[in-house]
């Protein structure tokens, strides 16, 4: 069923700010408290999934899970479950800790190759083998600003074992890793609403590094429910991960981000809202992605500023 009041106190003050509070209570309308039977379907087809996770300090985590199609399942429409024994997770990631630790998570299921996403936020447990995430809000999302991508990977493909880092400031793999990116992962959190994972894309250096601790993203148009940015002004931290399709290896932060609202933008990074983020790293994990994939970049999303 649809969801009465579908908005928190900071994505009201988005799109107040913004000027999209119409369309915003417009498109508001398609959050959901169960999973549409077509998404659901959806789901069962995919075999990527991000998740947002919180950690014992109250610090969101992205995470990616990988699996072939018919790992996830959305059938009882409000529970999604995800098949544990048959997910490929990297072996650095604490994300089955951190489920354990804080139940509310936040779910991307993406199929890149078609731009089709859909959003399910909720509370989970393990059980059995089983993460089961009980459904509190879902609804699709609208295909922009996904870079289309065909990837493939199988069962033997498996990485039994990966060398791992971490730190606070940013070293030149994980500097290269972000200034080369067309696609990251956002996870934030509400004290309330709890966790939500989303989708930032752009041309390969949308990204702007600041220094080795600070990152500048600019907040293109969207679909003016404002569920990061809404996020991120009652609570601005956030987990970012980034990965190189090219040589398997992932880059997970946690940290804060702080928004401007009316940034100086004379080269038109943002698309036209003059709207950036800042994020500042509080700690940063270099690790492979949990399989070999062969990844074929199919275009980059005619939506991208700066993409002529």
């Amino acid at each position: 069923m649809h969801i009465e009041n579908p908005f928190h106190d900071g994505e009201l003050e988005a799109q107040r700010r913004t000027g999209e509070s119409a369309e915003g209570a417009r498109n508001g309308e398609m959050i959901m408290d169960r999973i549409h039977p077509g998404g659901a379907k959806l789901i069962e087809r995919q075999q990527l999934l991000v998740l947002a996770t919180i950690d014992k300090q109250s610090r969101p985590w992205a995470s990616v899970v990988l699996g072939q199609p018919g790992f996830m399942n959305a059938s009882a429409l409000d529970e999604m479950i995800v098949d544990l024994s048959a997910a490929r997770v990297a072996v650095s990631d604490q994300l089955l800790n951190r489920v354990e630790n804080d139940g509310r998570v936040g779910a991307l299921i993406i199929a890149l190759a078609s731009r089709l996403r859909i959003r399910v936020n909720g509370n989970a447990k393990i059980d059995n083998q089983l993460l089961r995430i009980r459904v509190a809000e879902s609804y699709p999302n609208c295909p922009k600003y996904i870079q289309r991508r065909r990837i493939d990977f199988s069962d033997e493909s498996t990485i039994a074992s990966a060398p791992t880092s971490s730190g606070i400031n940013l070293e030149d793999e994980q500097l290269r890793i972000i200034r080369d990116a067309d696609t990251f992962f956002i996870a934030t959190m509400h004290p309330d609403r709890g966790a939500d994972a989303s989708h930032r894309g752009g041309m390969p250096g949308f990204v702007e590094v600041i220094d080795d601790r600070t990152l500048s993203v600019p907040d293109y148009v969207g679909n003016s429910i404002y569920n990061t940015i809404g996020n991120l002004i009652v609570n601005p931290a956030a987990g970012l991960v980034f990965f190189d399709f090219e040589t398997g290896a992932m880059l997970q932060m946690t940290g804060m981000a702080m928004i401007d609202w009316d940034g100086e933008d004379t080269d038109d990074r943002t698309g036209g809202t003059k709207r950036f983020w800042t994020f500042t790293v509080d700690e940063w994990v270099l690790s492979a992605m949990p399989v070999k994939m062969d990844c074929e970049l199919i275009d980059y999303s005619p939506f991208n500023p700066g993409n002529e």
